[in-house]
């Protein structure tokens, strides 16, 4: 019993549906006044919707963690390690740049007051060097970064008495280097320059992303998701500890235990995979496979709605109840998604080489 594809879609749509969550509620301050919804139910003066939005924040350590697997994998299946890289970096670039230009005419609009500022931060936003147009945006040169540093990744998974837990050891350690020694390295007199550069800005949040990335890369080494699927999923008492876990998950990362998120997002995916042989689940995956396959463009579209443009916003939360916004913002959301994937394919089938099944002339 092999982790699929489709598994992996699955836990996306997954991600995808915590990150709408969490954009949609956990930021109360960010939504007009006018827009606010209606919490159906309160812990204290805070809306449960908003303390489930607040742990939806895994979702990133969710994808990375995801994305190491999948490069990973896709590494075994190929001898050209550099091109699958540049793929997938340039497919996420390309995506990126037409839901910019797409989305152009707006932001020429309302940045109109910044006067001679605006070509120096449409430069830096269309290389995603800078996220000030979208801050949703950020994760986008850090996760090219952390395609470009794959080869070492990789090389250190695959050196000579390897092992699971030693390996495990290693993203404990780099991550306590990471959160303990690094800042205060950084902070000394030599690095003081480099620290304020964009360089360092998108190089640092790479390095937060690794201990992530690189469990992704050796659960996919060990083939640890198919393992536990085979020898735990669907039964009883593996599904009530995957449960217990998942609970305890929220309640750590509840209680500020977001620095480990990368742990937690481990924990979660292991969780997850024990529940997927359950009928609930099979279910389930009509919703979030597709769901799964649209998350980059979800993801790239989803804040221009709920945040960035007042009659977007307006349309979004006009359920007013925040059940019923999620499931609006979400229909919208991969409407929108379908509709950019359509266009996207039609605009790389027009600048196919000749004679490559080109249909425009």
């Amino acid at each position: 019993m092999d982790f699929t594809r489709d598994d992996t879609k699955f836990i996306k749509g997954i991600a995808i549906c915590l990150m709408m969550w969490y954009h949609l509620f956990a930021f109360p301050l960010r939504i007009a006044e006018e827009n606010t919804f209606i919490p159906l139910i309160k812990i204290g003066e805070t809306p449960f919707a908003q303390t489930i939005g607040n742990f939806g924040g895994i979702c990133i350590a969710l994808f990375t963690a995801l994305s190491g697997y999948g490069i990973y994998k896709l590494s075994l299946a190929s001898s050209n390690q550099n091109k699958n890289i540049e793929r997938h970096i340039w497919g996420l670039y390309k995506t990126a740049w037409l839901i910019f230009l797409l989305a152009l005419p707006l932001y020429v609009h309302i940045y109109s007051a910044f006067g001679k500022q605006i070509p120096q931060m449409f430069l830096y936003n269309f290389l995603c060097l800078q996220s000030t147009m979208n801050r949703e945006w950020w994760y986008i040169t850090p996760y090219a970064i952390l395609l470009i540093c794959f080869p070492y990744i990789k090389r250190f998974v695959e050196r000579k008495n390897a092992c699971l837990l030693s390996d495990f050891f290693c993203v404990l350690l780099f991550n306590a280097f990471r959160a303990n020694v690094l800042p205060s390295l950084m902070d000394s007199g030599l690095m003081s320059e480099f620290v304020s550069t964009i360089l360092w800005d998108n190089l640092n949040l790479a390095i937060g992303l690794l201990p992530g990335f690189a469990v992704g890369c050796i659960f996919a080494h060990y083939d640890v998701l198919a393992s536990v699927k085979r020898r735990y999923g669907g039964k009883p008492l593996w599904i009530f500890v995957s449960v217990v876990a998942m609970l305890t998950v929220f309640y750590l990362r509840f209680k500020n235990f977001r620095q480990y998120d990368w742990l937690n997002a481990t924990v979660f995916i292991l969780c997850i995979d024990v529940l997927l042989n359950t009928k609930l689940m099979r279910l389930a995956g009509r919703v979030f496979i597709p769901l799964g396959r649209e998350s980059t463009i979800m993801w790239l579209t989803h804040s221009f709605l709920c945040y960035y443009w007042a009659f977007a916003q307006r349309v979004v939360y006009f359920p007013k109840y925040s059940p019923l916004i999620f499931i609006w913002f979400v229909l919208l959301t991969y409407v929108l998604s379908r509709a950019i994937g359509f266009l996207q394919k039609n605009i790389e089938r027009c600048f196919r080489p000749t004679g490559v099944n080109s249909t425009c002339r």
